[in-house]
């Protein structure tokens, strides 16, 4: 991956989100990074549309007065579709994740056994029950108070899911500067 064209790491997305850690013994093969990739594509594309916002379109004009009423009640559909999806499915315990444009932390509250490459699977949304798929290459973990720091590095993740990455992890950085300054 080209570190010229990737976001700082001041940029990130920081949330409590399920978080399921599977430890494994060999290196993914080639068609295991294919599948990954198509997969997290369809994920991140719909999480982000998920997430798109109407505060980019203009109030004053009739239709996108329609079109932030038809969102609405899209999202109101899907919160109500998510409650029923996420009742029916067992979603792993929520963990601090802070995810990057070229690693991902999260804390965990006992030391991380050692081990060389760990299965991911994350979901962003709670409403939206596909999971993120990764494979990460085990850092180190930081001892912080009652928990630990674990610090991963993505494996096998092709441009486009890491270009649709770094504009959600922009966007959520985006609203959070947006928020701050409303309070």
């Amino acid at each position: 991956m080209d570190d010229s064209n990737t976001l700082s790491d001041n940029v990130f997305l920081e949330n409590e989100m399920p978080l399921k850690i599977i430890p494994i013994d060999n290196m993914p093969s080639d068609s295991q990074f294919v599948h990954m990739n198509s997969h997290n594509e369809k994920v991140l594309s719909q999480v982000m549309a998920l997430d798109s916002f109407s505060g980019e379109t203009e109030e004053d004009s009739e239709t996108s007065a329609d079109i932030v009423r038809m969102e609405h009640k899209l999202n109101l559909l899907l919160d109500m579709v998510g409650i029923l999806v996420s009742k029916d499915s067992d979603l792993p315990s929520k963990k601090k994740v802070i995810i990057y444009s070229e690693h991902i932390d999260w804390i965990q509250p006992r030391p991380f056994a050692e081990a060389t490459i760990i299965e991911l699977k994350i979901w962003l949304r709670p409403d939206y029950p596909k999971a993120l798929h990764l494979y990460v290459h085990f850092e180190n973990t930081g001892p912080l108070e009652n928990a630990y720091l674990v610090r991963t590095r993505y494996l096998g993740l092709n441009e486009c899911v890491v270009m649709q990455l770094e504009k959600l992890i922009f966007r959520h950085h985006r609203r959070v500067i947006a928020q701050s300054r409303l309070e």
